[in-house]
């Protein structure tokens, strides 16, 4: 059975968008992928699932259900591909971004002592030989660059703790807006960022979330291609098969807390999961391309 909450933001998604939901399931062709053909390259490449371990799709006409024990909320998952409908075109269009991850929703048991991450993992460490520990050292440092806050670890076999790539969430999402109770939270777009809300200086001041507040971010990226199961574009770095670093494990971008006085390795049984997107390649990916974009903005 759906819990209150859940059934609150059913009741706002229906009003908003005239989605029809049956009990726990899901009961909308707008929830699966926007594309032109039903059988759309993105199908055919990866499998993606929610936290709860459901199937969920990218690229939908309407926001998919969040409903974790730690967030409540809905969520866009944009991913370039060759058969979407002209909302996502116009989104990438012109642009080297390969995907966007658009969240809305309340926390729910978070307190002013939790630090919020934001990353990939996988579910396992990484085993990975000379050559592939090469690569992985300028990707790092490539990482390190960007963004200096940011945690990467291969994981360890003994510990548990699983091979990652985290950041503080209000230093590296692109768009972040908190809306008190009574007001109106920004609508989610498939066709175009949301708007500007904090600046990049506001949003790395702010480190205090709340059960209260309405969460609305976002986070894009053109540093892996999800559909080919590469990562791309990084100076001075060829584009590089996912396989050669976690074998054919899945890959999630992830949301969770920890205290703020943490230190240490993230490990798995320490953090409070918020909300994942789990990638899984399907064989033979082989013919599955994405749009190419020599030139443009990210």
């Amino acid at each position: 059975m759906m819990s209150a909450e859940r059934k609150q933001i059913v009741q706002e998604v229906q009003e908003r968008d005239s989605v029809v939901f049956d009990g726990d399931s899901i009961d909308d062709d707008r929830l699966k992928p926007n594309c032109d053909d039903g059988a759309s390259t993105m199908s055919q490449a990866i499998s993606l699932s929610d936290l709860n371990g459901n199937p969920i799709q990218a690229n939908t006409e309407v926001p998919v259900p969040v409903d974790t024990e730690n967030f409540k909320g809905q969520m866009y998952v944009k991913m370039k591909c060759e058969d979407m409908l002209e909302d996502y075109h116009e989104y990438f269009h012109g642009k080297k971004r390969t995907f966007e991850l658009q969240v809305q929703g309340k926390f729910s048991g978070i307190t002013e002592d939790d630090c919020v991450y934001l990353g990939v993992e996988t579910p396992e460490y990484l085993r990975l030989g000379f050559w592939a520990r090469m690569m992985l050292t300028l990707v790092k440092a490539f990482v390190h660059r960007i963004e200096p806050s940011s945690t990467v670890s291969l994981g360890d076999y003994y510990t548990g703790e699983v091979g990652a790539i985290s950041f503080p969430l209000q230093e590296s999402c692109d768009r972040l807006m908190v809306t008190p109770p009574g007001e109106e939270p920004p609508s989610l777009s498939r066709s175009d960022m949301l708007p500007e809300g904090m600046t990049k200086d506001e949003r790395k001041m702010y480190t205090t979330y709340n059960n209260d507040d309405t969460y609305t971010l976002s986070m894009h990226g053109m540093y892996v291609d999800w559909l080919k199961w590469h990562v791309v574009n990084i100076p001075g770095v060829p584009d590089l098969h996912m396989e050669s670093f976690c074998d054919d494990m899945p890959v999630s971008i992830v949301a969770y807390t920890l205290p703020k006085n943490h230190s240490g390795s993230h490990h798995c049984v320490e953090k409070k999961y918020i909300f994942q997107v789990k990638m899984s390649p399907n064989k033979e990916p082989s013919g599955v391309s994405t749009e190419t974009v020599s030139e443009g903005s990210i």
